[in-house]
């Protein structure tokens, strides 16, 4: 991995701009080399590179001199400039942010001083106490703190106390005590205090105890013990009633751990950094200043000065003595043990996105050399004789993985003219329509090809096998020229539909990349505690929702980030960490009955209803089915697998998700997309009211496109970065339903099947149908399916006596979400089955899916033919009576 993409993945996010410039430095060294190579002129100044930057490279090298020949020493000397330049930059920061942290740390202790005062009171009777007016006074400091926020997060600790503590020093008879305060620095290098302590000190109604070995202030307070009715003890880090300020001292105390951990982490990257570009400069040019510049200024900069270093750790041993004193009953190892786990989810929670999205950029460049890499060194080649006449005329090295694949595509081509030149009755055109469905279905099915690839074979064989057709006057129908159909299928492919679900992976985009996914799920699980069951249940309704707006197939990878600090904490095979993961998969494919862009195959159903369903329409009826779902599905898992019992009353829960949530400061930008996102639903919802001004849904989905696109919001990167597999596979599908129709293949096979649904109500067929879909879908994938089942389901509710083409159309999309017996079965479950625990192995099996997902599918589609099915006829969405 470059060491550039290693700064920007290993940086803490609010100091990125201030780390070496890495990149820079690198293009400077590749300056200077093209200069020494070709004698072109060197910049005067690193000022000058920059200049180069910008305003491009030819135009400069045209108007520079040459030089004949270029003193190697100037090169030197710019980027020895350079250098000092960026360490300049660093040795600044580190130096404010050291002064920043050892105030920060310092006050932290004066905090703590203050409150440990307690200690020099006599030990004296409740009763005195009460009349002095101490207790009085702690009691209501103690509330006060509780009402302001107890549970304030780790990232923006409190830093002040305003309990009536006695002057310490020798200055301790004064009746004015010093302002305690730990507030954040202002721009003026001051601090400005948050409360001021009372005008009142202890030294005017007590008499305070002179130190001794037994009272020293800052002596480790005794364990907590049994203590006298009458006596008030203070044991501050033990007391019951301190509770919440305990809490807010090891909050601060956790954030400035993590700080200087951050800031030595700075020191040794930058450090590493410096090290790695002066190597790559005396490799590139040939040069020596890697010893020079070490020797010389690198080792002398403050931030890498072997006392630097030593009091950088010493301030950091004194943060765990003190976090010992405050929650672990001073015992320093525990304490450690405490703040590097603290630190470690916190360093997981704040960079699992930046790694997700720049690491699966850099897979994703060496995805092809790895796999084939792989393929030649774990699975040899197995040999095969070529033999002419008994004797072996050459050997072939097959690999392994070849020979299995090779054999399905075989298979599936001979359906080709198996189905082709069978005498089975059908009109030409119905029966090659007949053989490309087959053909299709085997290889979805299969999976031998990837399925977009064999969407995009769709429309080749459509147009060279001419099974479109068009109507003539009498009822007669006349094949399409190639070039007639080549029209004609292109243009079915790119329907409105298409335009539908680029506008939701548009609107998925902006509400990912802007953190306000995120940021709802933490108000979301914020709420859920640390008990295991209502943790459970808390992502599943994240799943779900999710799955309304950025589809179930993105849905469970961001579930599965939010959950992987919980996993990290459980033991391999825990029932708990089984029903988190299985529970989010199960919700997901709940949450791919929730909208019309919430799965692919509701994309299909959308396209195959006349008209199409409005927003309005499917929220009606698929929201209380989804909530009744996901409540059953929550209540099966914990009976089947007891995830309380296994993991006591609570359970690890990763930072900052499930304590108190903190605001998150909204920026333009984010205001601006979920005004967007706003505006899009009503539109979606008010479709049928603006139908006579846009046509269309898709039209409407042109809008977060170019809200989002044209004003920066997204980028083209983003663009790039969209589901195209998923489209092309919806675009195949929309190709094949159209051949089918056009073939005349669906009316044949409608007429073959109403006479088995005679004298059955709408009800009887859709469970018919539904238990058929239901079990097809729970083996093949639920996208493969619909584009399958959908046009003839359609043509089939167009020809029942009681006519329900949209109800059977949109019962079987909702079927097909409901199918999750299988890991096989959706993409929820296949993104489940690959999570895996810290040993390697997956938390789920097929077991799991088998026991679990097939009573779910069950409650699912009971669900449906009760709740959505009811709804539907109350809405008369066809008529239904």
């Amino acid at each position: 991995m470059k060491f550039s993409l290693q700064i920007k993945l290993n940086a803490f996010a609010e100091w990125s701009d201030h780390y070496m410039n890495y990149s820079n430095l690198k293009r400077l060294i590749y300056r200077i080399e093209k200069s020494l190579m070709s004698n072109v002129a060197l910049p005067a100044t690193s000022h000058d590179q920059a200049v180069v930057e910008i305003e491009g490279e030819d135009e400069i090298n045209e108007a520079a001199p040459l030089l004949t020949p270029i003193n190697p020493a100037d090169a030197d000397a710019l980027f020895t400039q350079a250098l000092d330049k960026e360490l300049n930059r660093v040795v600044t920061f580190y130096r404010e942010k050291e002064e920043e942290l050892f105030d920060d740390v310092h006050q932290f202790e004066v905090d703590m001083s203050y409150l440990d005062a307690g200690q020099y009171m006599r030990r004296r009777s409740v009763p005195d106490l009460m009349q002095s007016g101490l207790l009085r006074d702690l009691e209501q400091e103690e509330r006060r703190a509780n009402s302001d926020g107890e549970e304030t997060s780790p990232s923006h600790p409190p830093h002040a106390l305003s309990l009536p503590m006695p002057a310490i020093g020798p200055d301790s008879g004064s009746s004015t005590p010093p302002i305690i305060s730990g507030s954040p620095r202002t721009s003026g290098g001051g601090r400005q205090p948050r409360y001021r302590a009372k005008s009142e000190s202890f030294a005017e109604w007590t008499d305070p105890v002179p130190p001794t070995s037994e009272t020293r202030l800052n002596q480790t307070p005794p364990r907590a013990g049994p203590a006298s009715a009458d006596t008030y003890t203070s044991t501050i880090w033990d007391a019951r009633n301190y509770k919440g300020h305990r809490q807010r001292f090891r909050r601060r105390a956790i954030s400035l751990y993590v700080s200087l951990k951050e800031l030595e982490k700075y020191s040794e990257l930058n450090h590493t950094g410096f090290q790695k570009i002066l190597k790559k400069f005396d490799k590139v040019t040939g040069r020596k200043l890697l010893n020079v510049y070490t020797f010389n200024k690198l080792s002398r900069a403050y931030p890498f000065l072997a006392d630097t270093i030593t009091g950088l750790s010493r301030e950091i041993s004194r943060v765990i003595t003190h976090y010992a004193r405050i929650s672990t009953r001073n015992r320093p190892g525990d304490a450690k043990r405490e703040l590097d786990l603290n630190l470690r989810e916190h360093l997981v929670w704040e960079r699992n996105t930046v790694w997700r999205d720049l690491v699966a950029i850099e897979r994703g460049r060496g995805n092809v050399a790895l796999k084939a890499l792989r393929s030649k060194e774990d699975k040899p080649a197995l040999p095969y004789a070529i033999k002419v006449c008994g004797r072996s005329v050459f050997i072939v090295y097959v690999p392994q993985d070849v020979i299995l694949p090779v054999i399905k595509m075989l298979v599936c081509l001979a359906i080709l003219p198996a189905i082709l030149y069978s005498p089975i009755g059908l009109q030409v055109e119905a029966q090659s329509c007949l053989a490309i469905l087959s053909f299709a279905s085997a290889l979805w099915a299969t999976e031998t090809l990837p399925l977009f690839v064999t969407s995009l074979c769709i429309p080749f064989l459509v147009v060279t096998m001419r099974v479109l057709r068009a109507p003539v006057a009498g009822g007669q129908f006349v094949r399409l020229t190639p070039k007639e159909a080549t029209a004609r299928i292109f243009a079915d492919m790119f329907s409105p539909v298409i335009m539908l679900l680029l506008g939701g992976f548009a609107l998925a985009s902006a509400l990912s990349k802007h953190h306000i996914a995120q940021w709802l799920a933490q108000i979301v699980l914020s709420r859920a505690g640390s008990s295991p069951r209502y943790v459970i249940l808390a992502n599943m309704l994240v799943s779900t929702l999710f799955s309304m707006f950025i589809s179930n197939v993105a849905a469970p990878v961001l579930c599965f980030s939010l959950i992987a600090p919980i996993l990290r904490n459980l033991p391999s095979k825990s029932p708990y960490a089984k029903s988190l993961v299985l529970g989010i998969a199960l919700a997901a494919n709940v949450g791919g009955m929730a909208s019309p862009i919430s799965s692919p195959q509701n994309i299909i159903a959308v396209n195959n209803m006349n008209p199409p369903p409005t927003w309005l329409e499917w929220l009606s009826i698929s929201l209380p089915l989804c909530l009744v779902c996901d409540f059953a599905i929550w209540i099966l898992l914990l009976v089947a697998y007891e995830p309380g019992r296994s993991t006591g009353e609570h359970a690890p829960a990763p930072p900052s998700l499930y304590s108190t949530h903190t605001p998150m400061k909204w920026t333009g930008t984010q205001m601006y997309v979920v005004f967007v996102l706003i505006l899009t639903i009503c539109l979606w919802c008010g479709e049928r009211v603006i139908e006579p001004y846009v046509g269309d849904m898709g039209i409407l989905a042109i809008v977060p496109l170019v809200a989002f696109f044209g004003t920066g919001v997204l980028s083209k990167d983003d663009f790039n970065s969209f589901l195209w597999n998923v489209v092309i596979l919806a675009m195949g599908g929309i190709a094949l339903g159209k051949a089918v129709d056009s073939s005349g293949l669906l009316a044949e096979l409608t007429k073959q099947l109403l006479p088995h649904l005679e004298g059955m109500s709408v009800f009887q067929v859709v469970a018919t149908v539904g238990c058929v879909v239901l079990v097809i879908t729970s083996f093949v994938n639920h996208t493969v399916g619909a584009l399958i089942i959908l046009p003839v389901v359609a043509q089939l509710g167009t020809a029942l006596p009681e006519p329900a083409p949209r109800t059977l159309v949109m019962c079987t999309a909702l079927a097909c979400s409901a199918a999750m017996g299988l890991h096989v079965s959706s993409f929820p479950n296949m993104n489940a089955i690959s999570v895996e625990d810290p040993t390697g192995e997956t938390w789920l099996t097929v077991s799991d899916f088998i026991t679990r997902g097939i009573p779910a599918s069950v409650v699912a589609f009971v669900g449906i033919l009760s709740i959505a099915f009811g709804i539907m006829n109350l809405m008369h969405l066809d008529g239904v009576k």
